[in-house]
């Protein structure tokens, strides 16, 4: 499962699913195109995934504050207590520019205060130097890691140079009220569409060709 997991969040991994996704709907989709039964539950299956998601970010969204919390990294332990996540602006902490990666997709950087028991790491959908970091407050939402994600991001960030007593964090900087509105819309977006897939899809359906078969010759009768 680990290595299934690394291969996911791989370019190559990304790059495949990309494909067979793509062909496994324009298959469903395409057979859907002859079948107002298919195409009705179609139809049903990606609005229910739309509802779904859309329930999903709305929630997410209610539960991220207007404006970030402006917390110094000694604040973020006290503030993390009793709390899964929070939407912080750091506007402190040191960046560890020998400890940082970019894998094709992420970069991952280390960010560290004066109590070395709590590290940072924060993840960007961008590729970003160090000097682009200091330049900038890292805002996004944090949270506890994951176990499996961690267990990736350890192949990037060398985790071996803290001791065994220090707790990690990981800051998700893509992450916040933009991306959860994002979701919303295109949860909208899906429901409406799987609602009247069926229908389109019957407009859309090629034209049937129907053969007619000629009538005879009028029979020639003589008196």
């Amino acid at each position: 499962m680990d290595i299934l997991y690394r291969a996911m969040f791989s370019v190559v991994g990304v790059a495949i699913a990309a494909i067979v996704i793509h062909f496994v709907f324009h298959l469903i989709f395409h057979v859907s195109l002859h079948s107002r039964r298919v195409a009705r539950i179609v139809g049903i299956f990606v609005a229910s995934l739309g509802a779904f998601f859309f329930l999903t970010k709305y929630n997410e969204l209610q539960e991220i504050p207007k404006e970030p919390e402006s917390i110094s990294m000694d604040q973020v332990a006290e503030g993390m207590a009793g709390t899964d996540h929070l939407w912080v602006a750091i506007h402190d902490g040191e960046w560890d520019c020998n400890n940082m990666a970019y894998d094709g997709t992420n970069t991952f950087a280390v960010l560290s205060g004066n109590d070395s028991t709590l590290i940072v790491v924060a993840s960007f959908n961008t590729k970003l130097t160090c000097d682009e970091l200091r330049e900038m407050q890292p805002t996004g939402r944090l949270a506890r890691f994951v176990n499996r994600e961690f267990l990736y991001i350890s192949n990037h960030i060398d985790f071996s140079r803290y001791t065994e007593t220090t707790s990690f964090l990981i800051l998700c900087i893509y992450c916040g009220r933009k991306n959860s509105q994002l979701g919303v819309v295109m949860g909208i977006f899906f429901m409406v569409g799987g609602l009247f897939y069926d229908k389109v899809s019957i407009i859309r359906q090629p034209p049937q060709t129907h053969t007619t078969t000629p009538l005879p010759p009028p029979k020639d009768s003589t008196n």
